[in-house]
């Protein structure tokens, strides 16, 4: 059966057991690798579920270390568990370190995953960093003498807020192709995609309208808003459309600055309204002009008509 809630998960990697840095040097990380979890974890840890490679104080001697450096605490990897949980030994010792070569020779619980993202040249590394949604969850930053932790969604999509603000952020076809990601779930998460936003072609930034239009920080806009459309408001029309099952009324959300607006066009939580239906389509199909779009409103010309919107204080992090 499908796993249909997907849970996230802290993996720590001590360097000094395994050497999680030539691991993730070496073409193996490619494949699909045994790793230990907690006793606890195997009945919540499932296909699907998202995690984190996370090193805490690498305590490897100079000998073990062969000439490398120590591997500073910080974030090495994103993956993802593709193996139901088995009590199996690990067959595959070759990053082990010798005095610990018979952890992997033992049965224990373990899970098999993938590397979604690798992090090697560009770890997040904790003390370079102050970021408080990170420091949420209680044993990302701070550590744990443990194989797995639960990790909350908010810390582990701020660090791909993060690694989307830097050199090493996700390429315009892993954020298009992977429908598991929320990357329009929070402010910084679009920040990052309007750096990818910047430098793809019109139907590409089509599709990253998209992802923001119906992902969950446009959800809580929604929310914000009261389900209400701006435009039926301004109008003095009744702002509301169909109940649906939830109870929640129908509405959408457009980008006030089209996509067409090339030199003016980003991604981000200012550029948001509400729209039944019927003035989204008008929106995109109908005669519609922006006059002005500043701090405090927008005004547009519907059908000859001017129509004023405020613009709200929608915050959110």
């Amino acid at each position: 059966m499908e796993n249909t809630k997907i849970n996230y998960w802290t993996f720590f990697a001590n360097p000094k057991q395994w050497y999680i840095d030539d691991f993730l040097n070496s073409d193996k990380c490619n494949d699909e690798v045994y790793y230990k979890i907690r006793p606890c974890d195997r009945k919540n840890i499932d296909i699907g579920d998202k995690g984190l490679i996370r090193v805490g104080i690498d305590h490897r001697t100079k000998k073990s270390l062969r000439g490398k450096e120590k591997l500073k605490p910080g974030i090495y990897a994103i993956i993802e568990v593709v193996s139901k949980p088995e009590y199996i030994k690990d067959s595959d010792l070759e990053f082990y370190d010798g005095d610990y070569e018979n952890s992997g020779d033992k049965e224990m619980w373990r899970i098999k995953f993938k590397i979604i993202k690798n992090l090697i040249d560009s770890p997040i590394i904790f003390n370079e960093i102050e970021n408080e949604v990170l420091s949420r969850d209680k044993y990302l930053v701070k550590g744990f003498q443990a194989s797995t932790m639960p990790l909350i969604k908010e810390s582990f999509y701020e660090a791909i807020n993060i690694i989307n603000s830097t050199k090493n952020r996700f390429s315009y076809e892993e954020v298009i192709n992977d429908d598991d990601y929320d990357f329009g779930c929070s402010k910084s998460s679009i920040e990052g995609l309007n750096e990818i936003y910047k430098n793809v072609d019109i139907k590409k930034k089509e599709r990253l309208v998209k992802i923001v239009e119906r992902g969950s920080i446009a959800n809580k806009f929604k929310a914000y808003m009261g389900y209400k459309c701006q435009i039926c408001d301004a109008l003095n029309e009744n702002p509301h459309t169909f109940k649906k099952k939830d109870g929640k009324y129908y509405v959408e959300v457009h980008h006030i600055i089209p996509v067409s607006y090339e030199e003016e066009s980003k991604l981000s939580v200012d550029n948001l309204i509400c729209l039944c239906p019927n003035h989204h389509r008008q929106m995109h199909y109908g005669n519609v002009e922006i006059l002005s779009n500043n701090d405090l409103y927008t005004e547009y010309k519907i059908d000859g008509n001017m129509i004023k919107i405020e613009k709200v204080k929608f915050e959110i992090d």
